[in-house]
């Protein structure tokens, strides 16, 4: 969810960067004399408003995707009997001692079946 979020925002900044620029460089072209350059940035002034309307959507997609993946889980996480006690042992089953006695037992299993 959040990297979908993520994604999302960074679209919209994307998004927002280039039509600044894009609107920059079109306003430039506008206090030019020339005509034709200035019809060349209209159009690419509209070019870019349409690819920019593109990526808004994109990124409203994005969001909309990630509202209804939140909604699942939650959804789902709200429908689980959760065993606190249950829970808690099984995580008790993974510290550190029981670690290092799993990783002790196996260096000496295959200790022996390499050194004979």
């Amino acid at each position: 969810v959040e990297a979908a979020d993520a994604r999302a925002n960074a679209a919209q900044a994307q998004a927002a960067a280039e039509a600044a620029a894009e609107v920059e460089h079109a306003a430039a072209a506008e206090e030019e004399p020339d005509s034709g350059k200035r019809e060349g940035h209209n159009r690419a002034l509209r070019d870019a408003q349409r690819r920019r309307a593109a990526r808004q959507r994109e990124a409203a997609d994005l969001a909309a995707q990630a509202a209804s993946l939140a909604e699942k889980v939650v959804t789902r996480a709200a429908a689980i009997d959760w065993d606190a006690q249950a829970i808690r042992t099984h995580a008790e089953s993974f510290g550190r001692d029981r670690f290092v006695a799993r990783i002790r037992a196996f260096v000496e299993t295959h200790h022996e079946v390499v050194n004979g």
